[in-house]
């Protein structure tokens, strides 16, 4: 009877050591990260020297899930060679993720009507500007490619493309007239242009 009374108070001895915090291991939620924000100067900025990757140092991001808008305008800085938010964004496994951006961020404040229409693979929103002399903006937009169905380990930042949206076109038109002669130039016409 001793016996069976010592081996109970062992076993309770050792249930009363043992803890109940256990580690269970968590996944890692992987931060929405933004890199290489490249420049494409395929066209002529009104600035003069234009944005060049060098010089991008903000720009505003806009994105959506299947659930709804995550980016409403997020300002993107540069800190040396890395991008940076306030109030960071996590990878969800299985969302499928759109993002537009704009830059200068300055030109955020005129951005309106933000949407990702249904069925949509690119982030629509219009951007009220003035570009009088003046005034000029040199507005830059990307559009990266739809994400879909991020896995538990997704962790490749989203690479921004921008291409120069308001550009200084000039015209020069020659008369083979001679001197003294004014031609008026009207009505003139651009085809086959980027919109």
């Amino acid at each position: 009877m001793k016996k069976i009374f010592l081996i109970g108070l062992t076993a309770a001895a050792m249930m009363a050591s043992c803890s109940n915090d256990e580690t269970v291991e968590m996944a890692q939620q992987k931060a929405i990260s933004f890199s290489n924000a490249f420049v494409n100067n395929g066209t002529r900025s009104i600035v003069d020297p234009s944005f060049t990757t060098t010089s991008l140092n903000d720009f505003a991001v806009y994105g959506f899930t299947q659930n709804g808008q995550i980016f409403d305008g997020v300002k993107v800085s540069k800190g040396g060679a890395t991008w940076s938010y306030d109030n960071v964004q996590y990878w969800v496994p299985g969302n499928t993720y759109t993002f537009g951006a704009i830059a200068p961020y300055s030109v955020a404040g005129n951005v309106s009507n933000v949407t990702l229409p249904t069925g949509a693979t690119k982030v629509g929103m219009e951007v009220a500007f003035t570009n009088t002399d003046a005034d000029q903006v040199d507005l830059l937009h990307a559009a990266p490619a739809q994400i879909t169905g991020v896995t538990p380990t997704y962790t490749t930042p989203v690479s921004m493309t921008f291409n120069h949206q308001l550009s200084k076109v000039k015209f020069s038109f020659q008369n083979s007239v001679g001197e003294g002669y004014n031609v008026k130039v009207s009505n003139v016409k651009i085809t086959d242009a980027f919109k």
